[in-house]
C-alpha cells in the first residue's frame, strides 16, 4: 500500500469512525434524559419576522449565543458548520479573494452578502463577536434580494441597543499555535439605555495571530529550474537568513449602534461600523508536488527578504426607518459601505526564473521584483419596502432597491523590477532579441460603475388554514462601465480599454406551503436567480495573450464584455418538530434540490498571467441537506448537519471544460455535528461545569483557479474542536483546543499578484492546532 493511499484510508477511517460516535453519543445522551422545550428561532430571511420551522426555504441559522458557545471568531469559524457550503481563495491576493459557494453554484459573487439590509462584497469578514445570528439562505434570492444570491445568501444580523437596562461584556482570550506563537484577543461591548425612546450599543474588538510562515532568504534554486553556483547564470539573492513568523496578523474594529423610537409606531437604527486588518506576510504555502495539493511546509523560500502582505480597511453606516401602520410597516434602509485593500507580493521568482528563463529562454537573473494591488469599493445602497399585516389569507411584500458601486483596481505604484530594463528576450518566431527597455513590468487602473435597480414583489394567499401559495417577481435593470488603463513590459506598452455592458430582464419565483399539523411543514419551489456582468480589462499582446484566447475560440468581441448568467431551482422541503421521543425535543428538517445553471459566467486564467470572463457552458447541481437539533434535556444540545452537492458541467467548451467535469470548489458531502453539555459543578457553588465539541467534515473538491484545464485537488478533511470550563450568568471561563488532530487543511491555491511561478504552488490554508484560554465578563 503507497503512502498516499494508506494517507487517505486513514483520514477517511478517522472521519467516519468520529461520525458514528458523535450518532452513537448523541443517541444515547437522548435516551438518557428527560425532555426539555427548545427555545423557536425567529429569522428574517423573508423580509418579515417569522419563525425557521415556518417558511418554504432552507435556512440555517446561528444564534449569537451558539456563536459565542463554538467559539466562532470569523467566518472559516462558523462556515464549516453550515450544510452544503463551500469556500476558497478564487481571485488575486488574500484579504478580498474568498468566493463562497452554496449548493455548488460557484465562482465569484455567487453568494449574496449582507450585514443587515445592506450588501457587501462577499470577501469582506466582520468578526463575528457581537451578533445576535448569522442566517445563511441556501437557494436563490432573486426576488426579495436580487442579484448574487444565485446559490444563497448570508445575512449577519447585529445586536441592536435594548431600551430596559444597561448591560456589558467584557471577553479576552489567549492561545498558541504550532508553529507559531502566542495569539490575543480582546472584545465588549456595552449597552446604554439614555431615555424609554433612545439607547446605543457600543461594541469593539482586537484579535492579534503570530504568524506560522519563515522566510529563508538567500542562494535559491527556483522551482523548475535548477542554476549550480559558479556556473554562467548562477543566482544569487540577498544574504541569506531567515525571517521567522512573517504572516502575523492584526485585526481591530468597532461599532456604534443608536436606537430611537420617539412613538409606538415609528422607530429609527443607526449603525457605524469599522474594522481593519493588517497582514505583515501572505499565509500561503509552498508546494511543489504535483495536483494533489498540500499545505504542510511552513518555509518560504525566497531570492530576496522582500516584504509580503497588506491591509483591508472598510467602514459601514447604514440608516434604517420603520412606520408601522394597521395594515403593515412601511421601512426604508440606507446604506454606503467603502473599502481600501493594499497587498503587494514578491514576485522576483516568477520574473527572474519563470518569465525570462521559462517564457523566453534567456539565463535566469536574480531581479529583485515586488508588486502592488489597491482596491478601493465605494458603495451607496437604498430600499424602500412595504411588509403588509392585513390579517385576512392575503399578505404581500413589496419594494424598490438601487444600489450604485465604484470599485477601482489597480496595480500600482508602479510594479518595477530593479533591472529587468537591461534583459534582451526573443521577439516573435524570427527570435531578434527585444531590450525592454526600462523596469517597468505592469501597472493598470481598472475602474468599474455599476448601477442595479430593482422592483420586487411577493404575494401569498391562505387558499385554506394549512395551505398556502406564494408568487413572486423582480424586475432588473443593470449598466456596467469600466475604464482600464495599462502600461509597461507585460502590457506592451500603454493601452486603453473602455466598454459598456447593460440588459434587464425579470426573475420569478413560486411557492406552494402546507402545514399538515402543528409539527410538520411541508413546501415546494422554483425560484430564477441571476448575476450582474460586466466588462473584462487589457489582455495584452507581448505575452501571447491575444493567442491565446483566440486558441480557444475567443475574439477581441467576445472577451470584451460578459453578460448575466441564469440559474433554475427546484426544491422541496420538510421542517419538522418532535416531542415525545428519547430525545427530548427534537427538530429535523431536509430539502432536496435540483438546479439548472446556464451561459456560467467563468474565470479563465490564460497562460500569459492575465484572467478574463466569459459567458461559458452549462451545469447542473443536485443534492440534498439534513439539520437535526435535538435538546433532550436543559443541560444537554446536539446539532447534526449533512450536505450533499453533486455539480458538473452539462455541456463540452473545447479547450476549457468537458461535459461531466465537476464545479470548482465543490465538495460532494459536508457534515458537521456539535455536543454540548453542562451540570452543576458541586465544588464550586453557583457554578456549572460545561464541554463542548464541534466536529466537520468536508469532501475533496477540485481548484481551476490557476489553470481550468489542468484542475489541482483540495483533499478531504476532518475538524475537531474541544471547549471545556466554568460558567455562571455573569463569568465564564474556557480551556479550549481548536484543530485537535492538527490538520493541514489546503482551502486554496493561489494564482499569485503576477502570476504563478513556474513549479511553486502558493497555497492558502487554515490555523495549526491551537490551544487557549478565554474569559468572559457579563455586568
Amino acid at each position: 500500500m503507497s503512502k498516499s493511499y494508506g494517507n487517505m484510508v486513514s483520514s477517511k477511517w478517522l472521519t467516519w469512525s468520529l461520525t458514528v460516535i458523535f450518532l452513537y453519543a448523541s443517541t444515547m445522551a437522548g435516551y438518557a434524559q428527560e425532555e426539555a422545550a427548545t427555545e423557536e428561532i425567529v429569522v428574517t430571511a423573508t423580509k418579515r419576522e417569522e419563525s425557521i420551522q415556518s417558511i418554504g426555504l432552507s435556512v440555517s441559522a446561528l444564534q449569537g449565543e451558539e456563536l459565542q458557545a463554538q467559539g466562532a471568531v470569523d467566518f472559516e469559524d462558523y462556515a464549516v458548520s453550515i450544510p452544503n457550503l463551500s469556500f476558497g481563495v478564487t481571485d488575486d491576493g488574500i484579504l478580498a479573494s474568498r468566493s463562497i459557494s452554496i449548493r455548488g453554484i460557484q465562482g465569484l459573487n455567487t453568494t449574496g452578502f449582507y450585514i443587515d439590509d445592506v450588501p457587501l462584497d462577499e470577501s469582506v469578514d466582520p468578526l463575528v463577536l457581537d451578533v445576535e445570528r448569522v442566517e445563511v439562505l441556501r437557494g436563490p434570492q432573486g426576488t426579495l434580494f436580487g442579484a448574487r444570491g444565485l446559490g444563497g445568501t448570508i445575512r449577519i444580523i447585529t445586536k441592536q441597543p435594548e431600551f430596559d437596562a444597561f448591560s456589558a461584556h467584557l471577553h479576552t482570550g489567549l492561545s498558541d499555535t504550532r508553529e507559531g506563537g502566542l495569539n490575543t484577543l480582546i472584545d465588549g461591548a456595552f449597552n446604554i439605555p439614555f431615555s424609554d425612546t433612545f439607547a446605543a450599543r457600543i461594541s469593539a474588538y482586537y484579535q492579534g495571530d503570530e504568524g506560522i510562515f519563515d522566510r529563508v532568504v538567500g542562494s535559491s534554486t527556483s522551482p523548475g529550474v535548477v542554476v549550480a553556483p559558479g556556473t554562467a547564470g548562477a543566482i544569487t539573492g540577498d544574504s541569506a537568513g531567515v525571517v521567522e513568523n512573517v504572516d502575523d496578523k492584526e485585526t481591530y474594529g468597532a461599532q456604534l449602534a443608536l436606537r430611537i423610537e420617539p412613538t409606538d409606531v415609528f422607530s429609527i437604527n443607526g449603525r457605524l461600523m469599522y474594522q481593519k486588518t493588517t497582514l505583515d506576510g501572505f499565509p500561503l504555502a509552498d508546494f511543489t508536488g504535483g495536483t494533489d495539493l498540500s499545505a504542510d511546509d511552513f518555509t518560504q523560500e525566497r531570492l530576496f527578504n522582500i516584504a509580503e502582505g497588506g491591509e483591508d480597511e472598510w467602514y459601514q453606516i447604514s440608516l434604517n426607518l420603520n412606520y408601522d401602520t394597521a395594515f403593515g410597516t412601511f421601512g426604508s434602509s440606507s446604506g454606503y459601505f467603502t473599502r481600501d485593500t493594499h497587498e503587494f507580493e514578491d514576485s522576483s521568482e516568477f520574473i527572474s526564473f519563470t518569465l525570462i528563463n521559462g517564457i523566453f529562454g534567456q539565463p535566469a537573473q536574480a531581479i529583485p521584483s515586488p508588486i502592488f494591488q489597491l482596491l478601493e469599493f465605494d458603495s451607496f445602497v437604498q430600499e424602500f419596502r412595504f411588509v403588509s399585516d392585513f390579517g385576512g389569507p392575503f399578505s404581500t411584500t413589496l419594494g424598490a432597491f438601487y444600489q450604485r458601486t465604484d470599485d477601482d483596481e489597480a496595480f500600482h505604484p508602479d510594479n518595477n523590477a530593479n533591472g529587468f530594463g537591461g534583459v534582451n528576450l526573443p521577439l516573435g518566431p524570427s527570435g531578434a532579441l527585444l531590450t525592454t527597455g526600462n523596469d517597468l513590468i505592469f501597472r493598470s487602473d481598472y475602474d468599474t460603475e455599476l448601477k442595479e435597480l430593482g422592483l420586487f414583489g411577493e404575494f401569498s394567499y391562505a387558499l385554506t388554514d394549512r395551505l398556502d401559495v406564494t408568487l413572486g417577481a423582480r424586475y432588473f435593470d443593470t449598466e456596467v462601465t469600466s475604464d482600464n488603463y495599462a502600461n509597461g513590459f507585460a502590457a506592451g506598452g500603454p493601452s486603453r480599454v473602455a466598454a459598456n455592458q447593460s440588459e434587464d430582464g425579470f426573475n420569478l419565483k413560486g411557492l406552494i406551503e402546507y402545514e399538515v399539523d402543528d409539527n410538520i411543514f411541508l413546501y415546494a419551489s422554483i425560484a430564477e436567480g441571476f448575476r450582474i456582468g460586466g466588462a473584462n480589462g487589457v489582455l495584452p499582446a507581448p505575452l501571447g495573450c491575444p493567442v491565446q484566447y483566440q486558441a480557444l475560440g475567443f475574439t477581441a468581441s467576445d472577451v470584451s464584455t460578459y453578460d448575466s448568467d441564469s440559474l433554475l431551482s427546484y426544491e422541496i422541503g420538510a421542517k419538522t418538530d418532535w416531542y415525545n421521543t428519547g430525545f427530548g425535543d427534537l427538530t429535523l428538517n431536509a430539502a432536496a434540490f435540483y438546479i439548472d445553471f446556464d451561459d456560467i459566467q467563468q474565470r479563465i486564467l490564460l497562460g500569459c498571467g492575465f484572467p478574463f470572463i466569459a459567458n461559458l457552458g452549462s451545469a447542473r447541481s443536485t443534492g440534498f441537506e439534513v439539520e437535526m437539533t435535538a435538546r433532550p434535556s436543559d443541560n444537554l444540545n446536539i446539532s447534526v448537519g449533512l450536505g450533499y452537492t453533486d455539480a458538473e458541467f452539462t455541456e463540452t467548451v473545447a479547450g476549457v471544460i468537458e461535459k461531466g467535469d465537476r464545479l470548482q470548489q465543490v465538495p460532494e458531502l459536508t457534515f458537521s455535528s456539535s455536543i454540548d453539555y453542562s451540570a452543576p459543578f458541586r465544588a464550586i457553588g453557583g457554578y456549572d461545569w460545561f464541554a463542548r465539541a464541534d466536529f466537520a467534515f468536508v469532501d475533496s473538491s477540485i481548484s481551476t483557479v490557476v489553470s481550468s484545464g489542468n484542475p489541482r485537488t483540495r483533499p478531504s478533511y476532518a475538524l475537531l474542536n474541544a471547549r471545556f470550563g466554568l460558567k455562571n450568568d455573569a463569568n465564564k471561563v474556557t480551556f479550549f483546543v481548536n484543530n485537535v488532530f492538527d490538520r493541514d487543511v489546503v482551502l486554496s491555491d493561489s494564482r499569485s499578484l503576477a502570476a504563478e511561478a513556474g513549479g511553486r504552488v502558493r497555497v492558502a490554508r487554515n490555523r495549526p492546532r491551537t490551544i487557549g484560554v478565554d474569559f468572559r465578563i457579563n455586568f
